[in-house]
């Protein structure tokens, strides 16, 4: 588990490194980020709190846990087959 002070140097490390990410490339590289968050198994409380802290994380988080939710309801209308 990413502990408080692992999600602050991440969100210290996107933050610097966002002005060298041409803006016509910041979705990709927002749901890339997203997706180590979640290699990391950040908690639901840090994810709200990414959240409120940029609009590109926000946008990612929101379109990847949306998939992650639509993955999850097509496996379980299978078992239902």
């Amino acid at each position: 588990m990413i502990t408080n002070q692992d999600i602050a140097m991440l969100m210290e490390s996107w933050e610097k490194l966002l002005p060298f990410i041409p803006a016509k490339d910041r979705e990709d590289a927002a749901m890339s980020f997203v997706t180590l968050l979640d290699d990391y198994s950040v908690d639901e409380q840090s994810i709200v709190e990414i959240k409120q802290a940029d609009e590109h994380l926000e946008k990612a988080l929101n379109e990847y846990y949306q998939e992650e939710e639509s993955i999850d309801d097509d496996w379980k209308e299978d078992e239902d087959w």
